[in-house]
């Protein structure tokens, strides 16, 4: 029927790769979320919101955002061994990939969010 320690010894590993991309999507989602939510509070206005304040809560929307880089990029690199590599050079190419997608991602919205903030709240 259903074979968890099969499963589990599998190569590549299979429930690593399912878990960590459902994780990765999950994580993904409460990202969204927290930044959707934070930016309809900035919109409803906080007038006297200084840039170390600003700054300070867009570091908090870093912990979704980097907990589900990091799950995708572990199932990543278990989809990698699907193609036969082994799993210090996919766990190594898909930790690569995350992290420099990741950071200009990151890069990206924190540019995007101060333009957002400079408009909103007269920040220098």
């Amino acid at each position: 029927m259903f074979d968890l320690e099969a499963l589990l010894d599998s190569s590549p590993p299979l429930l690593l790769i399912a878990t960590s991309l459902a994780f990765g999507m999950v994580l993904g989602l409460t990202f969204e979320r927290s930044l959707r939510s934070r930016v309809k509070q900035w919109r409803r206005g906080v007038d006297d919101l200084s840039r170390a304040e600003f700054n300070s809560q867009v570091r908090l929307l870093a912990l979704p955002f980097w907990s589900a880089a990091v799950a995708i990029a572990i199932g990543c690199g278990g989809c990698i061994q699907l193609f036969g590599f082994q799993p210090v050079a996919a766990y190594g190419f898909s930790t690569l990939v995350a992290a420099l997608g990741g950071s200009a991602v990151w890069w990206q919205l924190q540019s995007v969010l101060e333009r957002f903030a400079a408009k909103q709240f007269d920040l220098p």
